[in-house]
């Protein structure tokens, strides 16, 4: 079964450090509720604000350069959740349903062994599979 990331998009609200209500808590807890006992939800958090974050740059000309945030509002990602849906139609269909009043989510599909078959061996193929059955299975 495929796994999907449904990213949230940082705003100014995140990036200020502004925390969500105990109501929008409430509504977050029970949307997340009818996943996390169907065995669907498989992990969710949420991030701090940039300023709290850093950035490392690779280059094949240089060694890694380290930026510390805050980083420019585009492209933050402040929060996510990895699902074990059958389709692309029941990732956008969670990310319909997140209890926000603004703002926006993207959905990804989670690469798997299947995706590099090419360039896998056996070996590195029945690994990657253990490992994800592996976290699967790891407690929050």
């Amino acid at each position: 079964m495929p796994k999907f990331a449904v990213l949230v998009h940082a705003s100014k609200d995140s990036e200020s450090g502004q925390m969500p209500t105990s109501q929008e808590f409430e509504e977050m807890d029970a949307f997340n509720k009818k996943y996390i006992d169907s065995g669907a939800l498989l992990h969710a958090n949420g991030f701090l604000a940039s300023s709290k974050g850093a950035r490392v740059l690779f280059s094949k000309d240089s060694a890694p350069t380290i930026k510390y945030g805050p980083f420019e509002l585009e492209n933050l990602v402040s929060g996510y959740w990895i699902l074990k849906l059958d389709s692309m139609d029941e990732a956008i269909e969670f990310a319909q349903g997140v209890p926000f009043k603004d703002g926006s989510v993207e959905v990804r599909q989670v690469a798997g062994p299947e995706d590099f078959a090419e360039v896998l061996t056996e070996e590195q193929k029945r690994e990657w599979e253990e490992r994800s059955q592996a976290e699967d299975k790891t407690p929050e």
